[in-house]
């Protein structure tokens, strides 16, 4: 049966809904702190929690990111991140397909956000502190990312 709902396909249905919920949780909690820096002249109040949730979310997408752009290639002879498969997981998470392209998401919402981050705060006299941190931590991943690019 095709419309059949099993329990692998119930828990992959799951899991690809905390995908999206990351990187949307993610990109509307950074977006909100760059549109408060721009429309603010002093420096926007964010709450504490509000930074922590945000930190956390960018921290979760970010190693999301540099684990993608650490796999080896695998036409050049390397094998990528298993893990999942090695811990028996591999029947309850989506399709290589699906997480190629949730991978593709997360890396172009983390550099475009993060550059604009970076952006922001190199020009902004009063960003807000998560505009601060998170254009940290995408620097933090730009310039090795850039250094392995041109060594390899």
């Amino acid at each position: 049966m095709a419309g059949k709902v099993t329990p692998d396909r119930a828990m992959q249905g799951l899991v690809l809904s905390v995908v999206v919920l990351a990187i949307g949780g993610f990109a509307f909690m950074v977006l909100r702190a760059i549109w408060q820096t721009i429309e603010m002249d002093a420096t926007p109040q964010i709450s504490d929690q509000y930074t922590y949730v945000a930190t956390g979310l960018a921290g979760l997408v970010g190693g999301v990111v540099a684990v993608g752009l650490g796999q080896a290639n695998p036409r050049r002879g390397g094998e990528g991140n298993n893990a999942a498969t090695a811990a028996g997981m591999s029947r309850v998470l989506p399709s290589n397909s699906v997480r190629s392209w949730a991978m593709v998401a997360y890396t172009a919402v983390f550099v475009i956000l993060g550059a604009a981050c970076v952006a922001l705060w190199v020009q902004d006299e009063n960003p807000a502190d998560l505009v601060k941190a998170e254009a940290s931590v995408a620097l933090g991943l730009f310039i090795p990312t850039a250094g392995a690019y041109f060594r390899s």
